[in-house]
């Protein structure tokens, strides 16, 4: 009789080990965010306001951040959040950058897209002005990418270019942009161009990094692909 209640107890044990053991490996997901929210845009000077983000990923704890700024957010899915936004945030015109943050374990911010809410008064009519020209000098510019490279909430370009070179320009907030900067020299050899780049948070530390695809030839000792970091 006690050996049989020994041997009970111990498989209680065990099975309660596995259970915990089991509930500290699973690691919650990284969110993505999947654009446009829920609305799109609104008028400057109003209250508060609630804004439906949509995505994938999410999990119960999930925040939503406006200009990374967390906010009090009700998890409805995991492709479905709804977030509080506060009527300082959107008294006057600007553009909010909304991110979603996972909780840990594991998960962390959105980075993998990027989504905005235009805070600005309605107008029924639209007159463009000459278009502004950015030359980057090179005869095609291979990809293109728009995100907020220097956490200012503001949008920047960054333009992998035909010379293996990716060329950052800073944005100004009113559809222009500063300088352009060198992020980065490719010396390969096989590989000419940069037809493959990317953005995201893939060290987790809350600043953008571009990646991009580089030769895969052993012999240039250069494969694989590289990351720049979020630093302008």
């Amino acid at each position: 009789m006690n050996w049989t209640f020994r041997a009970l107890a111990s498989l209680i044990l065990l099975t309660a080990n596995l259970i915990v053991a089991s509930a500290l490996a699973q690691s919650n997901p990284v969110p993505q965010v999947v654009g446009p929210p829920q609305p799109q845009a609104i008028a400057p000077g109003g209250g508060d306001f609630t804004l439906r983000v949509y995505g994938a990923n999410f999990v119960p704890g999930a925040v939503v951040n406006w200009n990374r700024q967390p906010r009090l957010t009700t998890f409805i899915s995991a492709r479905e959040l709804e977030v509080q936004i506060l009527a300082s945030d959107v008294a006057t015109a600007t553009a909010g950058y909304i991110t979603v943050t996972n909780p840990a374990p594991g998960g962390g911010l959105s980075s993998s897209s990027w989504s905005l809410v235009e805070v600005h008064t309605p107008t029924a009519t639209i007159a463009p002005g000459n278009p502004i020209i950015y030359l980057y000098g090179f005869a095609n510019v291979p990809s293109l990418l728009a995100a907020d490279f220097t956490n200012d909430g503001i949008l920047d370009l960054a333009a992998g270019l035909a010379n293996r070179t990716i060329n950052v320009s800073l944005g100004k907030g009113n559809a222009t942009f500063s300088h352009i900067s060198n992020a980065t020299y490719v010396y390969n050899t096989a590989l000419f161009g940069l037809e493959s780049t990317a953005y995201g948070d893939f060290n987790g530390d809350g600043k953008l990094d571009l990646v991009y695809a580089t030769d895969t030839d052993p012999a240039d000792r250069n494969s694989g692909l590289r990351r720049e970091p979020g630093q302008w």
